[in-house]
């Protein structure tokens, strides 16, 4: 009976076992006017901490994250932005730490933002939280794949030579 309730009340196996993840994804971030922007693109992550978010609407950006440092490459723009910081969301960690909160949904505490996770069909299918403006912020997966072989090489950031680079 314990095993039983222990597996209620944790992630889906799936989640546990996650080596990578790739999915495209609907962002929409509301301010407190509830003003929207909404943008979509594709998200690929490994463990043990990198991602890369390809955003291809409404403009065109790259967004490589390491466990050291965050680089945007604005295409629009022709410039990236390097940046070190000290702590980052991982997001594999994020779906792995998640606890049940309720029948449907998970949530689990980073770096004092809450965040909202849930699953459809096994797969991570929402994430929801505050960002640091305290806009609303949900991001939408679909055509998830899991614990696909990625090179690691996708996660160093491309920057053409014509590019200008502006390191904060």
């Amino acid at each position: 009976m314990k095993l039983f309730y222990l597996l209620l009340i944790s992630l889906p196996l799936i989640a546990l076992e996650l080596k990578t993840f790739q999915a495209n994804f609907k962002q929409t971030i509301t301010d407190e006017n509830n003003k929207t922007v909404v943008y979509e693109g594709t998200l690929l992550a490994k463990t043990p901490s990198s991602a890369k978010w390809i955003y291809t609407k409404p403009i065109s950006k790259d967004v490589y994250v390491d466990e050291y440092q965050i680089t945007v490459v604005e295409k629009d723009l022709e410039q990236a932005i390097i940046k070190d910081i000290d702590s980052t969301v991982d997001f594999i960690k994020l779906l792995q730490k998640a606890k049940r909160s309720n029948s449907n949904s998970y949530s689990t505490k980073i770096e004092n933002k809450i965040y909202t996770l849930k699953y459809k069909n096994e797969l991570p299918y929402t994430v929801e939280y505050k960002d640091f403006l305290e806009n609303r912020v949900k991001i939408t997966f679909i055509n998830q794949i899991m614990n696909k072989e990625m090179n690691s090489s996708i996660f160093k950031p491309i920057i053409p030579l014509e590019y200008d680079v502006i390191v904060d």
